[in-house]
């Protein structure tokens, strides 16, 4: 490395650890890692790495490019996401099926941890309950819950959870999310569910949140279904906020849009039963004395991207300045009207393993959530630090 990079030294074996000045190269001529946001606008704010295949973070330069990616943006926190495959019945699909199982390897997770913690990101783990076959979370709309048995699904997780517990204690990891928007069986099963929340908390000693759905439609089982809150340290929350379907709306507008219903703008009775998000939200935390986290968000860069908060779609067309003027508002307004009762917010998402020029180029990437090398990156950068 060069000379006047070393701040200082310490390592377990000999006492001597070496930490390298922000902005210095080493000697393969490395660029540098952007240092940690020590003002972050937020408690917490983060973007989820995620991985939907065994070997997605298989790549350490990719990887280690989200990662770059992550810093630059202001983070100050880490979010996990993987799938965690379960058959029809409740039972999971054993990790070491290689040919089924979508898990990536625990020696990768704790690779990327250890490079998180090393500068200076704390992390949250949270992975997925998938479908057999592939990385669709299971929910109220394809999950047979005359199939998929309590009986067989909750002993299986808490084997993994047992599992997943213990390493993140090794590991040193700060948060755990314990399940993700899975509405088919987060309403029921109370006293199931707190068996698994006791049993985390014997493994680990940090904090605990589940990442329910917010629907503001209230059509489907959501946050105010789940039945277990009060054995949690924080309310998560997939916090998909739809605005408008007008894709030349400015800024303003859309702000507004998280307290009024603007479809009542256009006749008729409006779109949504949530008009106000914020009151909302707000008043769902203090009912329950419990700080809320948005521990997923955002919208994609596609027409009607924010109305129709959905995957890429090969007959719908790229609108990057419509997801930057949707962040500018959704984090605008979040950031507006924090306070005790908000613990944050993590942006969905980069993948790694998506991040090469050839699917840089593809509609995955172009019409997606994440925003590496889109405009609302500068957006997104300047709502995470203090003004």
């Amino acid at each position: 490395m060069r000379k006047g990079c070393i701040l200082w030294v310490l390592t377990i074996t000999t006492g001597v650890a070496v930490m390298i000045q922000p902005g210095c190269k080493t000697e393969d001529n490395t660029e540098p890692w952007p240092p940690l946001n020590t003002q972050p606008a937020f408690q917490l704010q983060s973007i989820n790495m995620t991985a939907w295949g065994r070997d997605w973070w298989d790549d350490e330069k990719l990887v280690d490019e989200a990662l770059r990616f992550i810093l630059e943006e202001g983070c100050n926190l880490l979010t996990l996401d993987w799938a965690v495959n379960f058959e029809n019945d409740g039972h999971i699909v054993p990790l070491d099926n290689d040919t089924a199982s979508l898990h990536p390897p625990l020696e990768k997770i704790s690779s990327i941890i250890a490079k998180a913690h090393q500068r200076g990101l704390k992390v949250m783990l949270k992975p997925h309950v998938t479908l057999r076959y592939s990385a669709a979370n299971r929910n109220i709309w394809n999950t047979d819950t005359s199939l998929f048995l309590a009986s067989n699904f909750f002993p299986d997780y808490q084997n993994y959870w047992d599992m997943l517990a213990s390493f993140a204690t090794q590991k040193g990891v700060e948060y755990l999310c314990i399940g993700t928007e899975l509405n088919h069986i987060d309403w029921m099963y109370r006293q199931r569910w707190i068996n698994l929340i006791a049993a985390i908390r014997q493994r680990f000693n940090g904090q605990l949140t589940y990442d329910a759905l917010f629907d503001r439609w209230l059509f489907n089982k959501n946050l105010v279904d789940v039945v277990f809150w009060d054995q949690l340290d924080f309310i998560g929350v997939s916090l998909y906020v739809p605005l408008t379907t007008a894709d030349n709306a400015p800024v303003d507008t859309l702000r507004k849009a998280f307290f009024e219903d603007l479809g009542e703008r256009y006749g008729g009775g409006g779109w949504f039963q949530v008009d106000n998000v914020i009151d909302f939200l707000r008043n769902f935390a203090n009912e329950h004395q419990k700080p809320l986290m948005a521990v997923e968000g955002g919208y994609p860069s596609k027409h009607q991207g924010l109305y129709n908060i959905s995957p890429p779609d090969p007959n719908s067309y790229v609108h990057e300045d419509l997801q930057a003027r949707g962040l500018d508002a959704y984090l605008g307004v979040l950031k507006e009207n924090q306070g005790q009762w908000f613990k944050g917010v993590s942006l969905w998402c980069i993948t790694p393993y998506l991040l090469g020029p050839d699917d840089l180029a593809t509609f995955w990437h172009t019409q997606d959530f994440n925003f590496y090398k889109k405009p609302a990156a500068a957006v997104v950068k300047r709502h995470f630090y203090k003004n």
